[in-house]
């Protein structure tokens, strides 16, 4: 298959000036969409492999974590909480494998693809946030349901825009990434908020608390780097024509999700851990009382 240069390829196809050849010619057929994508190395071949194999990766873990040894003391809730986020983050990287897979199909087929990609994004910042918010703020139901149903209701605002033909426009992509980082941002509220409450965890679960709290931390600071390089197309910017096929922007965005996605599930196993410990020294602390 001959790859197409950027001028030969409709604007809702080649919307990245930056990136100026590899382009797979626009063909509306699912079955050559897929074909191309998998036998032709492209300049979406990156994008399609790389969350591809990090949706495999996390079911993998996903499926290793629920028959760990560890995991094994959780009960029904706490299994299908940790569940949420593998739920949440395997479903947004298939999303975009699908969307990256079949962008060379039609403007329509790539703007439904868009909104399930888009879809896919609030989603997996839902399945982030109600976990750790569950967790972390578990003997705080008041403050744990305040934040709940803030994050619950601003990702459902994401959602709706997400549905909305315009928002998946190639010149809103600073906008778009915008509202995705703000929803993003709004988990400074309760992680600053956590760290006020971390005398409450005890000397044994405070320090994973702490540990988790740090992690978190890190994990936004890689969403948004790769949101500011998606936002800003950087490195391809720099130099043009230069990342066609490999290291631009969305190949960086597409990484590092990834790799934000691994931080949250050590924080995420952290601040569960940090709970059972503190549920364990309250149930030994009862029974020490009862039997005295």
């Amino acid at each position: 298959m001959k790859l197409l240069d950027v001028t030969s390829v409709p604007d809702w196809y080649g919307d990245n000036k930056f990136i100026r050849h590899g382009f797979r010619p626009p063909k509306p057929c699912f079955k050559y969409c897929i074909k191309s994508s998998v036998l032709n190395f492209h300049n979406e071949s990156g994008n399609i492999f790389s969350h591809l194999i990090g949706a495999l990766f996390f079911a993998f873990l996903w499926y290793r974590s629920m028959s760990c040894n560890v995991y094994q003391n959780f009960s029904l809730i706490d299994k299908l909480i940790f569940s949420a986020f593998f739920f949440g983050i395997i479903i947004c990287l298939l999303l975009s494998t699908l969307f990256h897979t079949f962008r060379c199909h039609s403007r329509r087929v790539l703007k439904l693809f868009a909104k399930l990609d888009y879809c896919g994004i609030t989603l997996l910042i839902a399945a982030s946030f109600v976990p750790w918010i569950y967790y972390g703020f578990y003997y705080l139901p008041t403050q744990r349901n305040l934040y709940l149903t803030s994050t619950i209701f601003l990702c459902m605002v994401c959602f709706v825009l997400s549905l909305f033909d315009k928002f998946s426009e190639p010149e809103l992509r600073k906008i778009r990434s915008c509202v995705f980082l703000l929803n993003g941002c709004s988990a400074i509220f309760p992680c600053f908020h956590l760290y006020l409450q971390l005398y409450m965890f005890g000397p044994t679960a405070a320090p994973l608390a702490f540990k988790s709290i740090l992690l978190l931390i890190l994990m936004g600071t890689l969403y948004i780097i790769g949101a500011l390089c998606y936002m800003f197309k950087i490195p391809e910017r720099l130099c043009p024509g230069k990342f066609d096929l490999w290291f631009h922007s969305h190949q960086i965005f597409h990484t590092l999700v990834i790799v934000a996605g691994l931080m949250y599930f050590h924080s995420l196993s952290l601040m569960a851990e940090a709970r059972l410990n503190q549920r364990m020294h309250q149930n030994n602390d009862l029974t020490f009382l009862t039997t005295d």
